[in-house]
């Protein structure tokens, strides 16, 4: 039998999805031709297929021996090296593919990943709307530029983009949650109509999969030591880390529970394995399937299912949709209802879901003391004074991402800055460092001159607190609030001044003045948000004791007490599993 026989029956058995019988005849083929391009490249092919990247990329590279310029080999090496974060190896093999295949759709929308992962925006969005130009109905590049238009603050165009995706791809749930995510995020949405959009998220992807849930087999003894799953795609240099962290550390001490992980992320660095000596069994499923991973999860015996994603990048939902584990559970991650009927509990505090919300949520509210713990940078540097007691200028800040700015927010700003003459306002550039032109744009429709507005660069956590020292008072985003910044802004003695919402996205900023005693920095309306900033610049001797006096606040309020956050969250786990034990189903505790 002849290499070619082999290398054919291979493709077919590849074709059927029998991968391992596929890899057989592929081996047998480089076996008797170990010279002929066609074996080694199918051979590559079958072990992505697989998820086995590093025998892909070998195969691949035989391949490439015997014909360098090859297209689809120097695509395929390039995506493997893209996902593994080696972006100039990946950019290289690249460019040699575009030598062969300039117009190839998959090479260009993955280059324009790999481009905006280096913050090449402009080159990004080239590829993008090239490849756009050549099939409109290409629907991976609708939700690539729809990302992207976001970084930029564009978010009509965004949202327009991904449901023009999601017409192409109605049953891609991930361009959904992209949907959700945007949505919470723009301005001129009612709660209602926020949450009736997660409901359909629910009847699109979960209904569906009703007829395949299945009554779990976990003992049902309700005193026995719990097994908790965590499925996150954040599981490294993630802000998730400072909330996280602090949560884990007190669950793996407690001696009542057995942690499990399921890592999704696309990347591991040093706080990837840190978080893996919390767990007592560890799994990366990045590539693993939906159906897949709630079948292992099933078969780890996990009990508790914790979904740290919600709606944001490379969340499972679709496992939890599946009725993955016997209780499941919504933290952290996601400032919202999952939607789903399957997902049992949101973990949430009274600040930020309070009783007059709890109908925003499919589901059960699993309240504690604060929703979540936060772990303060070690390196911080010390509180500096104020810095408007030295200067006759009094310096605002918003330093979240560009996708937290809308019209409405930047006309209220404008409205302060009209007020407060000697007051200027600092905001983020982009992550490459140029400024968001759309709010340039907002700024001088307001008739707000360039020179009121300062835009800084920040290219790491530590050069945001650095900052702080240069900064007054912050000022909230809306509707949707900073969270990790403005905890980050408090320890260094800044606080933020923020409009509580109607929903939860636009809650956590007055949560977090709540839980330090700031209630004072909290507005109900626009115009009290607006007469307050104002205020405050005029309040200069109470804004400086504030500010001394706000590290010791944050540390002995209960943001900063996780032994106690976590001995509640296990009192209200054994409540739950209980309950589950004698067949009832979940409720609000």
């Amino acid at each position: 039998m002849g290499w070619q026989h082999h290398n054919n029956y291979a493709n077919q058995l590849k074709a059927e999805g029998r991968l391992d019988a596929a890899e057989r005849h592929y081996a047998r083929a480089v076996e008797l031709a170990p010279l002929a391009f066609e074996p080694h490249y199918n051979r590559g092919l079958a072990f992505m297929d697989a998820g086995r990247f590093r025998e892909a990329e070998a195969s691949l590279r035989r391949a490439l021996a015997l014909d360098s310029a090859h297209g689809l080999a120097n695509l395929n090496v390039g995506n493997i090296c893209n996902l593994e974060g080696r972006l100039a190896e990946a950019e290289r093999c690249y460019v040699r593919a575009a030598a062969e295949i300039p117009d190839d759709l998959r090479l260009l929308n993955n280059l324009g990943q790999l481009l905006g992962m280096q913050r090449r925006y402009a080159a990004a969005e080239r590829c993008y709307r090239r490849a756009l130009e050549m099939d409109p109905r290409y629907a991976v590049a609708c939700a690539n530029l729809s990302e992207l238009m976001a970084t930029h603050g564009h978010m009509e165009a965004a949202e327009t983009l991904l449901r023009r995706a999601m017409e192409l791809e109605p049953r891609n749930a991930l361009l959904y949650s992209n949907l959700l995510f945007t949505l919470c995020h723009k301005a001129g949405h009612t709660a209602e109509e926020l949450f009736a959009e997660h409901r359909e998220f629910s009847a699109r992807f979960e209904v569906p999969l009703r007829e395949g849930w299945t009554e779990h087999t976990n003992e049902r003894d309700p005193e026995r030591r719990l097994r908790l799953g965590f499925i996150s795609a954040d599981l490294h240099d993630h802000p998730l880390v400072r909330y996280l962290m602090p949560a884990l550390r007190e669950l793996a001490a407690h001696g009542g529970f057995e942690l499990v992980a399921y890592n999704n992320s696309v990347r591991n660095d040093g706080y990837t394995a840190a978080y893996m000596k919390m767990f007592q069994q560890w799994r990366n499923v990045l590539h693993v399937s939906d159906e897949a991973l709630a079948t292992q999860v099933r078969s780890d015996r996990v009990d508790v299912l914790f979904d740290l994603s919600g709606h944001s990048g490379h969340n499972r939902l679709l496992v939890f949709a599946r009725r993955a584990a016997p209780i499941q559970i919504s933290w952290m991650g996601y400032p919202a209802t999952t939607g789903l009927e399957a997902m049992d509990y949101f973990i949430a505090d009274r600040h930020l879901v309070p009783e007059t919300l709890r109908a925003q949520f499919t589901e059960k509210i699993l309240e504690l003391p604060v929703t979540t713990n936060f772990e303060p940078i070690a390196a911080a540097p010390e509180v500096g004074p104020l810095p408007a007691l030295a200067c006759r200028c009094f310096t605002f800040a918003n330093l979240a991402r560009a996708n937290k700015l809308n019209r409405p927010l930047i006309v209220a700003w404008a409205e302060i800055l009209r007020r407060t003459p000697r007051a200027r306002l600092m905001l983020a550039t982009l992550p490459d460092g140029e400024q968001p032109a759309i709010v340039r744009g907002w700024f001088g429709a307001e008739g707000i001159g360039e020179e009121r507005i300062e835009f800084v660069h920040l290219r790491s956590v530590e050069e945001g607190l650095a900052v702080q020292q240069r900064i007054d008072l912050g000022l909230d985003s809306f509707p949707y609030n900073g969270s990790t910044g403005n905890a980050h802004a408090l320890w260094m003695g800044v606080p933020t001044l923020a409009l509580e919402g109607g929903a939860a996205p636009g809650r956590m900023g007055a949560a977090l003045l709540r839980h330090t005693g700031l209630e004072e920095f909290v507005a109900t309306d626009t115009e009290e948000y607006i007469r307050k900033a104002v205020e405050w610049t005029g309040r200069l001797q109470e804004l400086a004791k504030i500010r001394a006096g706000a590290r010791g606040r944050f540390a002995a309020s209960a943001l900063m007490q996780p032994a106690t956050t976590v001995g509640v969250l296990a009192e209200k786990l054994r409540m739950a599993w209980r309950r589950w034990c004698s067949g009832k189903a979940a409720e609000s505790f």
